[in-house]
């Protein structure tokens, strides 16, 4: 019988450095002619990252 190997604490890596997050933009953040307005990039590119590092096995409490 073998002995279990240690769990590594490395997260696992992420599928060839991709990760696709698909948002759903409000009507609140459009422009007249229907576009995201500029404002809002850095919000929803922080909602990705955060899942991104959520889907690598990372805690945002980590990066703290």
């Amino acid at each position: 019988m073998s002995t279990p190997s240690p769990r590594s604490t490395t997260p696992p890596p992420l599928a060839a450095g991709w990760h696709e997050n698909v948002q759903r933009v409000r009507y609140s953040e459009v422009d007249r002619m229907g576009y995201l307005w500029h404002g809002h990039y850095l919000a929803l590119f922080e909602e990705a990252r955060t899942d991104m590092l959520r889907a690598s096995g990372y805690a945002y409490r980590d990066l703290e």
